[in-house]
């Protein structure tokens, strides 16, 4: 239901007393509030849609349930009933964290119920952060306090607070609609008075109602005989009735379990969306099938998907809900973080928990490849564990900032003094940083970056002493170490490389002013350098492609630093990653930019928003998504579909007949005489079947109606096409019906019901040798002319059916996701 609805505000508060009182009064008042007339015209409004209180106790240590998440999501403003047990609930302060990921500050009313302000209200909301550019020309964000208005409902008794209570409502609602408290106010009382004196006028129409009532009765009593028989009558329409009702009950379930189907793949759960689709389907063909079932089971399975194209790959199902995760460069293991902060290793192959231990303490973690895993537990050391034996390696380091190469079997632990490389449970090389850096002290930060398919790390010290860098190359093949720049005029930063070149920025004089470097990584020349007047506060390299990243706009330049192209980006990009695919950004919204020598890609997964905290990790050309208390991780990436293959040979293009032509003309007159649901001017075209007796009329609204070219009757009509229809053709070889727009292919079977649709391709015509379908894809791109050409095969219902068995053979959706989707 918290999916259909959307509500005006969603009340959090302490399931205590007097919160919960004051809460609930809230809600009733606030929802029967009847805004007055005068007003009411102006907004047109009468009434707040829907106000939100959850009624259940919930345990601290539970995650946001499906209900209350959605409510979050779908609800304008959140008032927040505060007080000194209201700060003591983790559940409350969730809710306001949740909340404030999509609302701004604007949008949280307080409530005082108990206590003063300054132990009552939550801390986050007693500030705003500001963004500035410090000294250094680097992005500086602080806090400035603010004074919250708040809504005064406290009270010694009962009696008090529902006084006050009533009265904070006008404020509220005020704050809802974006008018005056004062004018509201006014409105208000006015109504109160004129509602007084409809009542008694009312309670006199009631009084003649009831005389109306009676009267109505004895005229009913006399005729009852009379209805007595005619009822008997219609007991067989009514039988008729119910059945057809049955069917179309039927029908409304298969259909509603395909938008489930739907929502399946969207979270990442492509098996469950499989079954969820196939589970509603006969096994044999029939005419009443669910359209909307096997487009659903087609999308599921991805058997048309387009290979430039985002789709669910699989999923994961863990034993336990998560706060946050980890994958192991190879992709073989989950080191996931429990919603009670303990650490789990999970083997993703069998889904199972091969290795715990307890971490209250936020302890740095490290994947050695898939071989190992560094890990520290509460008053413990570091140590190595081996995930093929389980065995522990102490070693004998407690401190230290712990880093690890991504995509290898690197880590490294950096203190103030020393830099320690591992290579397993062994140490491969130690850097004293005081006897390298001339200038070395307190003010020392020491950065390290490992040069992809390489056993090179990079090591980047900067001492803020006299603003200087120095940067070393460590060989842990051989064990050798290098300095390959000694000092820099200036401090360096945004220092990237991808194993043949390194990117860097300098500095100087606390400006936004600054300079990028190009240099060649194995004989550290200086390639090319650039002058930069604005804040940079990300950059990268991979291949010929360079990027900074700034507020809002990522720049992307070739190898000698000209411009390429700019992306102005609707969100400010979170973090940058190089990956074998190439640069990876991902945005503080729900997509990530994927950037390469070909251009750039970006993945939107803004559907998936409903989710309270998003964890995103990209690794061998997928991401990993999942939110806190799931337990699935889903697996997201481009596909190539066994279906739809790249086509370069010779195909017979289709020969299109359009209202212009005249046969289309006889048909069309044809057509007309019987048609009374429009006017010929309300036509857009005409075009006629190939290789059957069928015409289509496509209106300007975008309305489809398929007709009996030689007798003119009605087929079917269709709603769902979306677009210009360019032709309609019928596939004697696979007895189907293909009608291809200007963004998909739809394929319907011999009966026109719809089996599936083929997106974002037209039809272009049929292949010379197998017969199959060839399409050509849909080009956005003004500068990019010719379409990419695909061969198509076309399932029939029997072939779809088929390969969804074999795609689920035995499985089952868990008991938490039939609970969560209601799939019963």
């Amino acid at each position: 239901m918290a999916k259909k609805i959307k509500y005006d505000a969603f009340i959090s508060y302490r399931h205590c007393s007097p919160d919960s009182e004051i809460a609930e009064r809230l809600q009733k008042k606030l929802e029967s509030f009847r805004i007055p007339d005068s007003l009411a015209s102006k907004i047109k409004r009468t009434r707040l849609r829907k106000v939100f209180r959850d009624e259940s106790e919930l345990a601290v240590a539970d995650d946001l349930s499906e209900v209350i998440d959605t409510a979050l999501h779908n609800s304008e403003y959140l008032i927040a009933v505060c007080s000194p047990q209201y700060l003591e609930s983790a559940w409350c302060m969730l809710e306001i964290e949740v909340f404030r990921q999509f609302r701004d500050r604007k949008h949280i009313l307080l409530v005082l119920a108990d206590g003063e302000p300054e132990t009552a209200f939550p801390e986050v909301l007693l500030y705003d952060e500001v963004y500035s550019v410090g000294a250094n020309g680097m992005p500086v964000f602080s806090r400035v306090s603010r004074e919250p208005l708040a809504a005064d409902c406290r009270g010694e008794t009962a009696k008090e607070r529902n006084a006050k209570t009533d009265k904070a409502v006008v404020r509220l609602v005020a704050a809802i609609l974006g008018v005056e408290y004062d004018d509201l106010q006014q409105r208000h009382r006015k109504a109160l008075i004129q509602k007084a004196k409809r009542r008694t006028i009312a309670a006199f129409s009631v009084l003649g109602a009831i005389l109306a009532v009676c009267v109505f009765f004895l005229v009913m009593i006399s005729g009852k005989n009379a209805r007595i028989t005619k009822q008997k009558e219609e007991i067989s329409k009514q039988n008729l009735e119910i059945a057809n009702q049955n069917e179309i009950i039927t029908q409304k379930y298969a259909d509603s379990l395909a938008a489930t189907s739907d929502n399946l793949l969207r979270d990442g759960k492509r098996k469950a969306a499989v079954y969820t689709a196939r589970v509603v389907l006969p096994d044999e063909k029939t005419e009443t099938y669910s359209e909307l079932a096997t487009q659903a089971l087609v999308n599921a399975l991805g058997i048309y998907t387009p290979d430039d194209s985002v789709s669910c790959i699989d999923e994961y199902k863990l034993p336990v809900m998560i706060r946050d995760f980890a994958i192991s460069p190879g992709g073989s293991y989950a080191l996931v973080t429990g919603m009670d902060f303990s650490k789990k290793v999970i083997d993703l192959r069998t889904e199972q928990i091969v290795f715990s231990y307890t971490d209250k303490g936020y302890h740095d973690y490290a994947f050695c490849g898939d071989q190992g895993i560094v890990f520290q537990r509460d008053n413990e050391g570091y140590k190595y564990l081996d995930l093929s034996t389980l065995s522990e390696t102490d070693l004998g380091i407690s401190e230290g900032e712990l880093t690890y190469n991504s995509n290898g079997e690197v880590y490294a632990f950096v203190t103030q003094d020393e830099v320690r490389l591992y290579c397993g449970a062994q140490i491969a090389m130690c850097m004293d940083i005081s006897s390298e850096v001339p200038s070395s002290g307190s003010r020392i930060f020491t950065e390290l970056y490992y040069v992809p398919q390489s056993s090179e790390v990079l090591i980047v010290v900067t001492s803020f002493e006299d603003s200087t860098s120095y940067i070393f190359s460590a060989d842990l093949q051989s064990g050798s170490l290098r300095r390959v720049i000694y000092g820099t005029d200036g401090t360096v930063y945004n220092f990237q490389t991808d194993g043949k070149r390194m990117i860097w920025m300098i500095s100087r004089n606390y400006s936004s002013e600054s300079t990028l470097y190009i240099a060649d990584v194995s004989t550290f020349e200086v390639l090319k350098t650039m002058e930069i007047d604005s804040l940079v506060y990300q950059t990268n390299i991979f291949g010929e492609v360079i990027v900074t990243i700034e507020d809002e706009k990522i720049n992307v330049y070739d190898e000698n630093l000209r411009l390429d192209y700019t992306v102005n980006t609707d969100y400010r990009i979170d973090r940058s990653e190089l990956t074998a695919d190439g640069i990876v950004l991902f945005d503080e919204s729900y997509g990530f930019y994927l950037i390469n020598e070909e251009g750039d890609f970006y993945w939107d997964f803004s559907e998936l928003r409903s989710a309270n905290y998003w964890i995103r990790q990209y690794l061998n050309g997928k991401i990993y998504i999942s939110s806190v208390g799931d337990n699935h991780i889903g697996t997201y990436g481009t596909c190539e579909p066994e279906c739809r293959q790249p086509f370069s040979g010779a195909f017979r293009p289709c020969q299109f007949m359009s209202m212009y032509d005249e046969e289309a003309k006889e048909y069309l007159d044809k057509v007309l005489q019987k048609e009374k649901e429009y006017e010929k001017n309300q036509i857009y075209d005409v075009i006629i079947c190939e290789n059957a007796d069928l015409c289509l009329v496509q209106l300007w609204d975008g309305s489809v109606y398929i007709y009996s070219s030689s007798s003119g009757d009605l087929l079917k009509k269709i709603y769902s096409i979306g677009a210009q229809i360019r032709e309609f053709y019928f596939d004697e070889k696979y007895d189907l019906y293909y009608i291809s727009s200007d963004s998909n292919v739809d394929v319907y079977d011999s009966d026109l019901k719809n089996l599936y649709r083929i997106p974002n391709c037209y039809m272009a015509g049929i292949d010379d040798t197998t017969g199959d379908l060839v399409v050509g894809s849909i080009v956005n791109d003004p500068n990019y002319e010719e379409s990419d050409y695909f061969l198509v095969h076309p399932l029939s219902y029997e072939e779809l059916i088929a390969k969804a068995d074999a795609y689920l053979g035995d499985y089952e959706p868990d008991a938490a996701i039939k609970e969560k989707y209601g799939l019963g």
